[in-house]
């Protein structure tokens, strides 16, 4: 299944822009192959040090069709990104791991924050703030300020995630911790899906339930103005 997968992404021009683009149709017997193998991933981890090096062939596997911009990707984003996100905070982590996730990152909005269910991936990104190898590693920033971008609702728990460090860290991860606030910013302000998705929801939330109006418009608020007013402004005060 990798190698048909790779072989089909190699006839492409533009790999990258294309998968961001559109679909690509594949043979049904790759993609149920890799669905198969993706509900494997998790199952391998109590198979020892075979297990662990199956699994991340499996990861190869999935991140590839992801990557590869495959038809039904979002079925592989179940099992890949909690193992993705513990693989890279894991104490033997890489930079090489971090890469991989950032590679990723557009999967991370498939998640839906308001639901309770993903409390265990959300605990897990917030501890990417606390980790010398994402605050070291130039992906690593790159990934905490992309965080920033997937919801108002995980932008205050980054932001008091990074100021429970500041008061103990050192001169260093503070310059990292600014450039992840600057990048976060920068991209919100560059970024016109996030005004146009809270424009659509607030407008569909109409629709369905005007009662709740006010609670809804809060819960998709603009991503730049959260930033600004909730996470610029406290520096500022603090400062």
């Amino acid at each position: 299944a990798k190698s048909h997968i790779h072989n089909l992404m190699s006839r492409r021009s533009d790999k990258r822009d294309s998968c961001l683009k559109r679909e690509f149709e594949i043979i049904e017997e790759v993609f149920s192959t890799v669905e198969i193998l993706h509900d494997t991933l998790f199952e391998l981890h109590s198979c020892g040090a075979t297990g662990v090096s199956v699994q991340k062939s499996i990861s190869n596997c999935c991140e590839a069709y992801w990557e590869g911009g495959f038809i039904d990707r979002e079925v592989i984003a179940t099992s890949l990104i909690p193992l993705l996100v513990l693989r890279s905070l894991d104490g033997n982590a890489t930079k090489a791991d971090i890469k991989r996730l950032w590679n990723v990152r557009e999967m991370l909005s498939l998640l839906d924050f308001s639901e309770t269910s993903i409390a265990y991936i959300r605990s897990l990104l917030l501890r990417t703030v606390s980790s010398p190898m994402y605050i070291k590693s130039a992906d690593g920033r790159r990934m905490i300020s992309h965080l920033f971008q997937l919801d108002t609702r995980l932008i205050q728990d980054l932001h008091n995630a990074i100021r429970a460090q500041i008061p103990m860290a050192k001169g260093s991860s503070l310059d990292a911790y600014g450039d992840i606030y600057f990048r976060a910013w920068k991209e919100s302000t560059s970024n016109p899906d996030h005004q146009n998705i809270n424009t659509s929801d607030v407008n569909q939330d109409n629709d369905t339930d005007t009662d709740d109006d006010g609670d809804d418009q809060d819960e998709v608020g603009d991503i730049q103005t959260a930033i600004e007013d909730n996470v610029l402004q406290d520096l500022m005060y603090s400062s």
